[in-house]
């Protein structure tokens, strides 16, 4: 089997090319062909058929230059139309939303409550809840869901919510002037 050193001596020229027809900036060329040459000597144990050097050259070849092009992507700023704007009164009850949820979470079930608390307010996942309360993984899962399917009735049965495509809350209405739930 061939070093590395020696593919690299015998294939250089005849990548350059390659790379060169594919990218725009030429000064990006020499990057590439060295980060080419890192993962040919990275990987060249994972070479089976060494007939296939040549092929499995220009799909590292490849890879780099498909990589090369998708952390560069542009970022394009959006215009003043396509900006996410809030309004005051969003900013205003947005509050008024968190000490709701709070009230409706205190209201729930021990189990799904300590569930709520423990994974979506302090932010610890669900193997470590399930250490916690002595449970399975699998049962803290369903607790943590239980808990959010109760929430969501209450907060459905309390008030009209807005989300957008990513249902993350964007807005709210109370249904009845003062909530029994909140």
């Amino acid at each position: 089997m061939n070093t590395s050193e020696e593919i690299w001596n015998q294939y250089r020229h005849t990548l350059r090319t390659f790379v060169r027809s594919r990218i725009q900036d030429k000064h990006d060329v020499d990057d590439l062909l060295q980060e080419i040459f890192v993962r040919l000597h990275l990987h060249l144990e994972s070479l089976n058929d060494q007939d296939r050097l040549e092929s499995w050259l220009f799909q590292i070849s490849r890879n780099v230059i498909a990589d090369f092009y998708r952390t560069r992507r542009p970022w394009l700023e959006l215009t003043h139309e396509f900006t996410q704007t809030t309004s005051d009164t969003s900013e205003v009850n947005q509050p008024g939303l968190s000490a709701c949820l709070r009230t409706m979470t205190e209201k729930l079930p021990e189990k799904y409550r300590s569930a709520i608390r423990y994974s979506e307010l302090e932010g610890h996942n669900q193997v470590e809840l399930a250490q916690l309360e002595q449970v399975s993984v699998s049962g803290a899962k369903s607790r943590v869901q239980r808990g959010r399917t109760l929430l969501r009735r209450h907060l459905d049965a309390c008030c009209d919510i807005e989300l957008n495509q990513h249902n993350q809350i964007i807005g709210y209405v109370q249904k009845h002037g003062s909530c029994r739930l909140c």
